[in-house]
């Protein structure tokens, strides 16, 4: 994305690959999102300007910045259309880094990224853009829909009829005069966060992406530590599963197998675990462990087995640092009223001295948790009595990370 603007004639290093095969990624990405949810691409941001400008790409710009308009005009519509695009994707082999205003995909089989932004019209008709705009903007027209053709070097794309409007809208009215300063994040910028991605979206699809492409297949050593503990299975309920590994160890530990995850990827990947284990008594399911209605939902669907049970274990492996504070406790809050027995939590997580060590796994939403505070608040909250609690290195390294980590084994007696 052109977060700054270049003169024509500004002397810049040659792109990373040929331009000819970026228009062919933005070609082959174009032709999914329509196939996959009828959504027409166009240049948009630095790409567009380009276009209308300059009839090339801006000098210093290897990427293609391209957007759709929404059906909708309702916050959670668009935010829920996008995520969709990008499990559709996700589902043809993207690669993708996602970010609450747009996603950069990496296109299969090709050296470029397009970098995808959502657009929208309010209820009052004026269009918006989820990377925000500088300068006024534009009423709903036929023009977004009618299309012509621009150059981009020796190539033609086309772009809404009324470019020139949009651009106004995105860069202020001097968008037609090369500036080399301009900076996109600036104090008037304008964008509306209510139709943005949540850090949680984020973090599904982040999770989702990495499930896809990674299979561990060995039980984590929490799981085993939390087995060996009990000397009688009874039946686990663990949110969060991913990959199904923990809870496809559990049922072959003898256990009852509750297993979820917010991930649709995560969780299909799951199943394929337990398919090739055969005869096991565990089951997978999608459910937005945020949501309390999913979450008790859930455990109503599974009541009588929560019933009979001996003992009762909700299982959170690298799970509760993954979730806002908010979403921790709405979970158990859901949890401690749907489950009026007896029964343990058992939770795995990064501590604060965590903070500050590198990671195997790159950027995406991690929540440092103080151990000590948290055992405080299970107790003082929601009535826990803490059997185990420990926190340090050596628990599960993992491929040269050895991360510092939190554990706590809590009983909850009968209400």
């Amino acid at each position: 994305m052109a977060d700054a603007d270049v003169r024509a004639d500004q002397a810049v290093p040659p792109p990373t690959a040929p331009r000819d095969t970026l228009l062919d990624a933005y070609a082959t990405l174009r032709q999914d999102a329509a196939e996959a949810l009828n959504l027409a691409l166009f240049p948009f941001y630095g790409t567009l300007l380009g276009a209308v400008r300059e009839q090339d790409f801006l000098g210093h710009d290897n990427d293609f910045d391209a957007a759709y308009i929404s059906g909708h005009s309702e916050p959670d519509k668009v935010r829920q259309e996008f995520k969709e695009l990008c499990h559709q994707l996700l589902s043809r082999g993207y690669h993708m880094e996602v970010e609450r205003t747009h996603t950069r995909v990496e296109v299969p089989d090709s050296p470029h990224k397009i970098v995808v932004f959502f657009t929208w019209f309010n209820a009052d008709g004026s269009f918006d853009a989820s990377y925000g705009h500088h300068g006024s903007q534009v009423r709903h027209s036929s023009k977004f829909f009618e299309f012509r053709q621009e150059k981009l070097g020796d190539v033609e794309v086309g772009v809404p009829a009324n470019a020139e409007e949009i651009l106004e809208q995105l860069y202020g009215p001097e968008w037609a005069t090369p500036d080399p300063g301009f900076e996109q994040e600036t104090p008037d910028r304008k964008f509306d966060s209510d139709y943005l991605l949540a850090t949680g979206d984020v973090t599904e699809l982040h999770w989702s992406q990495f499930y896809r492409d990674h299979a561990p297949d060995r039980a984590s050593r929490f799981a085993e530590f939390i087995a060996d503990r009990f000397p009688s299975p009874g039946a686990v309920v663990e949110f969060g599963c991913g990959s199904g590994r923990d809870g496809t160890y559990f049922a072959h530990r003898g256990w009852t197998a509750f297993s979820c995850d917010r991930s649709p990827e995560a969780v299909a990947r799951a199943e394929q675990v337990l398919q090739a284990s055969g005869g096991l008594t565990a089951s997978f399911a999608a459910v937005d462990a945020g949501s309390a209605e999913e979450v008790k939902a859930y455990l109503a669907g599974h009541a009588e087995t929560i019933a009979d049970a001996n003992p009762l274990i909700v299982y959170l492996r690298f799970f509760l640092h993954a979730i806002d504070e908010d979403a921790q406790t709405i979970l158990l809050d859901a949890v401690t009223e749907a489950i009026q027995r007896d029964f343990h939590l058992c939770a795995e997580f990064r501590t604060v001295d965590d903070r500050n060590l590198t990671k195997l796994h790159g950027i995406h939403y991690r929540r440092y948790i103080d151990h000590e505070q948290l055992a405080d608040q299970l107790r003082e909250q929601w009535g826990f009595e803490i059997e185990h609690l420990e926190a340090g290195q050596g628990l599960s390294p993992y491929d040269g990370e050895d991360p510092f980590l939190g554990r706590i084994v809590a009983f909850r007696p009968a209400r």
